[in-house]
Order: structure tokens, then C-alpha cells, then sequence
């Protein structure tokens, strides 16, 4: 599903003066008045076209909004892929709790994250937990729900650090404060571009009495008692680039994150403690008409899991997961000038290594570690593995006509274990037909996903509805085979713009959950899923002066699947609808806005994600966050009412969502 941002034009006469370049600045997005440099891995685009362009979600659409409205910021990245991009996160709780990020019918419970081009995670379901996330100064530049970026099935989110005036040294700080002491809390500080550019980012949650993970009622919390569902999430980034030349730059960075959360009914666990540590060293430079990246990273999470520790030690039973990934992307694109006449560079756009489609060469590989203290449920002697994967992508681009183009690829896979085992490998295509100017794409794509690492050789529990499922691993897994059809148009008629995305796809020895005969609720990952399914998105959106500046976006996604082999492990709700509303006011000549903004979203029914026999559903669900703020002289302050209906949801079956929360919420950008 893409979502369209899509606007509608304006008259001359009411657009607004030129924003001041005051000292003081909020920081909702790229400036259109702020300098950018194409050689800067986080500079934004210099023209304001460009600068919406690169920060609004959808990846196929010809239409962009004709200014910048207001945005409120999402605390977590759980709250951004639920207000602005076409992905469906579902928790097992409150903050921290165990999480799936749902797309298109698939087998795979999360997508691949990217930030600057740096993946992040180690491909263990459990070491990837969304959470670990952070968003403190980022840009949600692109998802899509149907593929990654190696022509595989997981489907992917882009990150980009944001950089609202790239000449400027910026501070931004950012909070909420809800009911029952829980925080949201981050701070950023990026230098001024110079030969050496820092960057520092760190953000905080909290949920110290966790009264949105049970079905208490509001007396409960009154109480002296122990509240279950205790949670932290950290979050702290390094970053330090060199630019060498206009065109070549050198960034390395840091990260570490630490995760605390208490009940965890789905991972049958009282306690969960995550520490993550990540290296990356990234090198873009220039080479004639040809541009290429080069991305050398490290990422280590290790999980441990079980009974909540006590003052003596930790607890008995409990299991320490370690995982590390550490691998090399390779990218080389054409960059895209424009000439005069004569032949001269008039202009030459910044690359961007992470297009869809085009003239292509990516090249990744990785090498992924998984050590197990062992299972007491099941053996208790630890065990370990190691394996190298890779993919290799080679597209070939062509102008047919103006604003049209021809795209074709070719991409292969390999997954081999240091245990001796079976090379396994796979290769594909993908043939893609767009035309820009009249809002049309077709692409047909031929792929597959690589099983994961915890798939491979992890086994886990999970507690559904008083059931405990066990999930052995299966080492001899093969690769997924998918076919994919998508057609994505859009048309502006009668003052609205309009859109529609469908897809169909064909799933072959897909990986799904196979019980066995003698115990029903114990069963292991095998090829044995067979599946087509369908999806069609619709969208209308419209954007004028409505006593100040408003902004509408509805959108509708109906999909349907069958099953011909196996049980798929999740199955997606078969509607779904949001709405978008935005509005702000201008007064004292910018410097004060007011603003409203309301986030709808309604599903239907659905199966429990994390019951793998699909016995538990989930009944229709709808949810509504208002909030309401005021912006003055660059400090954003402002109420959330989240859930606004008051009512309480079944996440899981074993958790329910808060009831209305009301929290206070502040941001403050400083360029100086």
C-alpha cells in the first residue's frame, strides 16, 4: 500500500509571506529557505519542491502538497508508521511490549530499517525489536509494504536524518508527560556543515506504573501494589562526518539503545532486557558521471528473557540470546544532470542509492552470529550458529519518452551455514513500467525472502488465549519464491486527487508454522506455505485555505487471501481505513500558529498475529488521536488525546489498550 500525499492548488494571492529567518525556528521540516548541500548524507534539498518531495512517505505519486503545514511529531516510531506511512503496527501491550508491524500478506512480522543507508537490526525476530528504533530527529523518507530494497518479500522502512538548516548548528528537545508516570523524552545537536560535521542524538521512554497494558479499571492504579509491564526504552546516537570534497564525504557512527520491559505475555516471559550496540562507516564519493556508496556496519543485540531477576541475581531460568550482523552494501547509481545546449552541467541532483528503480548496481553481504544459552523447557546445553548471506541486484534503466521510462533487474540470493549445510540460492527479476506524467507505474516482481536467523535455529514459546505454543526451528529452510503485480495510479479531477495501488501475489514455500500430529501445540518452521492474495488501496486527498491552512487525506485498503498449502502464520485484517486531518492558523506574522490535527484509523476483524493457529481473533478495532497545539517562536506546545472514544481495544489475547490519555507535549528546535 502507498500512501499519497496529494494537494490542491492554490491561488497566488493566498499563499503566505516567506517565513523570517529568525534565530529561533521550529523545526516541523526542511526550510524552504534553508541552503542545502548535495553532498551532505542529511542535507536537505534546496528547492522547496524538492524539500516535500523527499519528506512526504509515498514512493510512486506526482503530486506534492504546495506548502508546508504542520505536522505534529510522533513520540516512538510505532506512533510515525501509524500516522503517516501505509504499515499497521500491532503490540502485545504498552510501551516496549512485544510488536509486529503489518503490510501486505506476508510471513515475515517486521520490515527491514534503514537509516542513511545503514541497516539496522541483526535479522533475529527477537534482537529486531521495532522499538529499538529510534526516530529523534529523523524523516520518515519511504517505505513499502510489498518488497525490500534486495527484491526480496520483508518489505522496508528509510530513515534519513533530518537537517532543517544545514549552514546552522541546530538543538532540538522534545517531551511528553502522560498519566501514571510515563515520559518521552529526546534531545538532539547537529554542528553547522563544515569539513567536520558532529551530531549527537538521544530519546527516553518511560511507563514506570504501565497502566496501558491491563484490563484493570482506573481504581486499580490507586493502589499500592507492583503494576505489571514496567518499561524503559534508550536510544543514543553518534555521528561525526568528514567531508573530503563537494562531492565525497565520510560518515562514521555509534549507536547503543537499551530496552527494559516487564510481562511479556506472548514471548510466555516476566521480564525482557535488550542491549544493543552498533558501528557503521559510510563512504559516498563521485566518479565522473556515476556516484556510488559504500556502507561497512556492525550491529550486536544480545536478549535475555525468562523470570523477572531478583536482588540476588538474576533469574534461574532465564535465557541470554546473543546475535551480531555486521556486513558490507555497495551501491553505485548514475547521477542525473541537466545540460545546456553547449553540453555544461546546468545542474546535477543529489543520488539517491535507495530508488526503487532505475540504473542500478547493489551489492550486500552479511555475516550473522546466534548464540543460545539453551532452553530449560527444552534442552538446557547451549547451542550456537553462524552463516554468511548474500544479495546482488543489477538494474538497467531507459527513457522511452518524456516523463516515462522502462526499468529491468536482475537480483540473486545465496544463504549458506558454517555447519556444513545445504548452499541454498535463488534469483529473480523485476520489470517496472512508470509514467510520470500521467501518475501510472506497473511493476512486476519476482523475488523471495531469505529465512531469518531465529527461524534457522531459535526455539521460542508463546502463551496465546492459555495455549503455549512451541516453535522449533528448522535449519534446512529454503528460500521463499514470490511473484508480485503492482499497478499504482493517480489522477487530479474536480479540485481532488485521487489514487489507487493495487497488488497481487503469489506466494510459493513460504515459511509457516507446521504442528505435529501427537502435540497439537508444538510444531516447527517449514517451506509448506502456498498463498495468493490481493490488495487495492484508495485514497483522495485535498489541501486549501479553510480559515487558515487544511489538509484532508482518506484512505481505504481492501485485501483478501487464500490459502492453497499450509496456514499462513499472520493473516491481515481484510479492511482497513484512516483519515488525516490537518489544520493550522498564522498569527502575529508567524511567529504564532495554532494547530489541529486528528489521526483516525478503523479495522476490521482480525486473528490474534502472535497465535500461530489462528484460533484467537481479534474483534474490529477503531482509534482516534486528536491533538491540539500552538507554536510560538519556535517552540511547539501542545495536548494529545489519545484514544479519544475512550475505548478500550484488544490488542492481543492477552492485552488491551489504554483507555483516553491525555498527555502534555513540547518541542523546541534552536538554529543558532
Amino acid at each position: 500500500m502507498t500512501l499519497c500525499w496529494l494537494a490542491w492548488p492554490v491561488a497566488t494571492r493566498s499563499q503566505p509571506a516567506p517565513a523570517r529567518p529568525d534565530s529561533i525556528q521550529a523545526g516541523g521540516g526542511p526550510s524552504a529557505t534553508s541552503p542545502a548541500s548535495a553532498h551532505d548524507p542529511a542535507a536537505a534539498p534546496a528547492d522547496s519542491t524538492r524539500a516535500r518531495e523527499r519528506r512526504t512517505p509515498p514512493t510512486f505519486t506526482s503530486h506534492h502538497w504546495s506548502r508546508d503545514v504542520w505536522e505534529p511529531y510522533a513520540p516512538t516510531i510505532m506512533d510515525e508508521l501509524s500516522w503517516r506511512s501505509a504499515w499497521l503496527p500491532q503490540t502485545d501491550g504498552g510501551l516496549g511490549a512485544a510488536a509486529m508491524i503489518l503490510g501486505e500478506a506476508s510471513t515475515s512480522p517486521v520490515p527491514e530499517f534503514q537509516r542513511d543507508g545503514v541497516p539496522l537490526g541483526t535479522g533475529h525476530i527477537l534482537a529486531d525489536d521495532p522499538w529499538l528504533v529510534s526516530n529523534e530527529l529523523s524523516l520518515l523518507e519511504r517505505s513499502e509494504t510489498g518488497f525490500d530494497l534486495a527484491s526480496g518479500a520483508d518489505g522496508f522502512v528509510v530513515l534519513r536524518t533530518e537537517d532543517p538548516n544545514p549552514r546552522a548548528a541546530v538543538s532540538r528537545y522534545r517531551g511528553t508527560k502522560g498519566k501514571h508516570e510515563s515520559f518521552q523524552r529526546g534531545f538532539s545537536l547537529r554542528t553547522p556543515r563544515a569539513a567536520w560535521r558532529g551530531g549527537f542524538f538521544f530519546d527516553e521512554s518511560l511507563d514506570k506504573e504501565a497502566y496501558n497494558f491491563t484490563s484493570e479499571a482506573e481504581d486499580f492504579f490507586r493502589q499500592e501494589v507492583d503494576f505489571p509491564g514496567h518499561s524503559r526504552l534508550r536510544n543514543a546516537r553518534a555521528q561525526l562526518t568528514r567531508n573530503l570534497t563537494s562531492d565525497a564525504f565520510l560518515t562514521l557512527q555509534y549507536t547503543t539503545a537499551r530496552k527494559t520491559k516487564d510481562s511479556l505475555p506472548a514471548l510466555t516471559a516476566d521480564h525482557q532486557e535488550i542491549w544493543d550496540a552498533g558501528t557503521a562507516a559510510t563512504m559516498v564519493n563521485r566518479s565522473g558521471d556515476w556516484a556510488w556508496r559504500t556502507v561497512l556496519y556492525r550491529n550486536s543485540r544480545d536478549v535475555r528473557w525468562g523470570d523477572r531477576p531478583g536482588s540476588s541475581g538474576p533469574a534461574a531460568d532465564a535465557r541470554l540470546l546473543e546475535t551480531t550482523r555486521s556486513g558490507l552494501n555497495l551501491s553505485l547509481v548514475p547521477l542525473k544532470t541537466v545540460r545546456s545546449d553547449s553540453g555544461q552541467v546546468v545542474k546535477t541532483d543529489a543520488p539517491d542509492f535507495d530508488a526503487p528503480a532505475g540504473t542500478r548496481f547493489d551489492l550486500r553481504l552479511d555475516r550473522w552470529v546466534v548464540r543460545d544459552s539453551g532452553a530449560e523447557w527444552l534442552d538446557a546445553t547451549p547451542w550456537a550458529g553462524a552463516g554468511t548471506q548474500g544479495r546482488l541486484t543489477l538494474g538497467v534503466g531507459r527513457t522511452l519518452w518524456q516523463g516515462s521510462s522502462l526499468n529491468a533487474a536482475l537480483n540473486g540470493a545465496f544463504l549458506q551455514g558454517d555447519d556444513g549445510g545445504p548452499f541454498r540460492g535463488g534469483y529473480g527479476g523485476e520489470l517496472s513500467l512508470m509514467d510520470n506524467r500521467r501518475g501510472l507505474e506497473m511493476r512486476l516482481t519476482r523475488g523471495g525472502r531469505l529465512p531469518r536467523s531465529d527461524e534457522l535455529l531459535t526455539p521460542l514459546r508463546r502463551d496465546v488465549d492459555g495455549r503455549r505454543l512451541t516453535i522449533l526451528p528448522n535449519p534446512d529452510l529454503d528460500l521463499e519464491q514470490l511473484t508480485r503485480l503492482q499497478v499504482v495510479a493517480s489522477r487530479r479531477l474536480l479540485g481532488l486527487d485521487l489514487a489507487l495501488d493495487g497488488s497481487a501475489r503469489w506466494l510459493r514455500h513460504g515459511i509457516c508454522w507446521r504442528n505435529s500430529e501427537e502435540q497439537p501445540y508444538q510444531g516447527q518452521w517449514r517451506n509448506d506455505l502456498a498463498m495468493a492474495s490481493t490488495r487495492l488501496t484508495g485514497s483522495v486527498g485535498r489541501q486549501g485555505r479553510f480559515l487558515g491552512w487544511a489538509r484532508v487525506r482518506l484512505e481505504g485498503t481492501w485485501q483478501d487471501t487464500e490459502e492453497t498449502e499450509g496456514t499462513a502464520p499472520i493473516l491481515l485484517p481484510e479492511q482497513m481505513v484512516r483519515l488525516a486531518l490537518l489544520w493550522e492558523n498564522h498569527f502575529f506574522q508567524e511567529d504564532g500558529i495554532l494547530q489541529i490535527a486528528l489521526y483516525s484509523t478503523r479495522r476490521t476483524e482480525m486473528p490474534d498475529p502472535w497465535d500461530l493457529t489462528r484460533a484467537t481473533v481479534l474483534p474490529a478495532a477503531t482509534w482516534h488521536d486528536l491533538l491540539v497545539g500552538f507554536r510560538l517562536v519556535g517552540a511547539d506546545l501542545g495536548l494529545a488525546i489519545r484514544n479519544l472514544t475512550d475505548q478500550r481495544i484488544r490488542l492481543s489475547s492477552a492485552a488491551w489498550s489504554h483507555g483516553r490519555e491525555i498527555e502534555m507535549r513540547l518541542r523546541w528546535t534552536f538554529l543558532y
